[in-house]
């Protein structure tokens, strides 16, 4: 469960920088669209990094509050140009024909059930242990 957990933080990380390099140095996406929106004057990207970043770390030191404060702060972010999108407030780029704001909501409930499991399974393990 951990090492498939930590494989898709990884791959969120690399994804998040990788959009982030991409629209800093100007490359577009095919659509003319830019890569990262917005949150409130802060490109979006960077800070879907940073919560993957916290999410690995957290997981890696055991920390599950840290882990669900991280959660939330995805959530916050993705929910935020999810319904902006489907409202035609803003346009979400797209990566693969998929649109990047939904890809991180559904990243988002899939770290929240596969964390869940993980830490349920580490709790019972330390109640067993003592």
């Amino acid at each position: 469960m951990k090492k498939i957990l930590l494989t898709l933080l990884v791959v969120c990380i690399i994804s998040a920088i990788s959009l982030t390099v991409v629209h800093l140095t100007g490359g577009l996406p095919p659509d003319g669209r830019p890569g990262c929106l917005k949150f409130f004057g802060v490109l979006a990207c960077p800070i879907i990094a940073v919560v993957c970043v916290v999410l690995l770390v957290s997981l890696l030191l055991n920390k599950r509050h840290v882990y669900y404060g991280g959660l939330m702060a995805g959530f916050v972010v993705s929910t935020w140009f999810s319904s902006r999108n489907m409202l035609g407030l803003a346009s979400c780029p797209e990566v693969f024909h998929l649109k990047s704001c939904y890809v991180v909501f559904v990243s988002m409930i899939g770290f929240t059930i596969l964390g869940v499991m993980y830490f349920r399974e580490k709790m019972k393990e330390e109640a067993g242990g003592q």
